[in-house]
């Protein structure tokens, strides 16, 4: 696959150094970029393509990308206790402990979650949907899953046994969350680097997919472009909320996100790239009301309306001329 990356910095050719290999996959070892001179380190298992600043693993275990911290260890500690766990914090807070322990998630605690705040079909509507997605994947050779976070639809993906898939998220935290859980699979790769900048040539990739991976990415402006870019074919699950809520378009507003979260907004954006598009399927949900606070959180997009809404969880694939 080193074959298809170049340096997303400045998208020059890069040198190799691999010191450890496992079959097709390089387990340690580092890129250089010969123009630009930036390294970028593969460390068991996962390369992360990320400036030589955001290397740093300390930067990610301490934010946990835009995680509040609202809670001290000890009383952490206390909640892990607690188990008949009802309150939504309480729950986030005990994600958020075992995310930074490093320990393999819990799709229960995400039930839980969603139930406590009086959503309790919506992981069950997003794993239909990923399965969905799956099917329309052709048996192609790389498929990118960028923003994979919780891993429903890579889980899906994974079962594709003659493509070759590649994990993303920006925070190499995540990314390795999602190794341990997939790492037997031979034909899946784990990389960390931001979509607005991917490291892969043009047309190079056959099919990017992502679930809610355009709204959870604030702002996202860049990733259509590179994904126009790097792809043959782009299959999208997104959340579409309604422009009537004047509550919720403000909030939208102010984090530059109304295109990717207004269908209506999202389609001029497609049309501009001549993308030709089709809708599989959708399911309509309803999203619960939050606190205006809550949406610095890094789950903004399971809770994002400030005021309960109905929203359009859509899958539609995309050709990209």
């Amino acid at each position: 696959m080193t074959k298809f990356i170049i340096c997303p910095t400045c998208r020059n050719e890069l040198w190799w150094e691999i010191k450890e290999k496992n079959n097709n996959r390089i387990i340690n070892g580092y890129a250089k970029c010969m123009e630009c001179r930036e390294i970028y380190p593969i460390k068991n298992g996962i390369a992360i393509f990320l400036p030589i600043k955001w290397q740093n693993m300390k930067i990610w275990r301490r934010s946990e990308r835009v995680a509040v911290q609202k809670m001290e260890m000890g009383e952490e500690h206390e909640t892990l206790k607690n188990e008949n766990i009802r309150q939504p914090s309480e729950i986030l807070n005990m994600i958020r402990y075992r995310n930074r322990q490093g320990i393999i998630r819990n799709e229960a605690l995400y039930h839980q979650y969603m139930e406590s705040i009086g959503m309790p079909d919506t992981v069950s509507k997003l794993c239909y949907l990923a399965r969905r997605c799956a099917k329309e994947v052709n048996d192609v050779d790389y498929i990118l899953d960028f923003a994979s976070g919780k891993c429903l639809l890579v889980n899906e993906l994974s079962k594709l046994k003659n493509c070759h898939v590649i994990v993303n998220d920006i925070n190499p935290i995540v990314v390795m969350q999602a190794q341990q859980n997939f790492e037997k699979f031979e034909h899946m790769s784990f990389m960390a680097f931001d979509m607005k900048r991917s490291p892969f040539r043009n047309k190079s990739i056959h099919t990017v997919t992502t679930m809610l991976g355009l709204q959870n990415i604030i702002p996202c402006n860049g990733i259509i472009e590179e994904i126009n870019r790097i792809a043959d074919v782009f299959i999208n699950i997104s959340a579409y909320l309604s422009e009537g809520l004047l509550e919720n378009i403000e909030i939208l507003n102010k984090y530059h996100m109304r295109n990717v979260w207004i269908k209506e907004q999202f389609d001029i954006i497609v049309e501009q790239f001549s993308w030709k598009s089709q809708e599989i399927c959708s399911i309509m949900d309803l999203a619960k009301g939050i606190s205006r606070e809550e949406i610095e959180t890094r789950f903004a997009v399971m809770k994002f309306p400030v005021k309960e809404e109905v929203v359009k969880y859509a899958l539609t694939k995309y050709l990209i001329s």
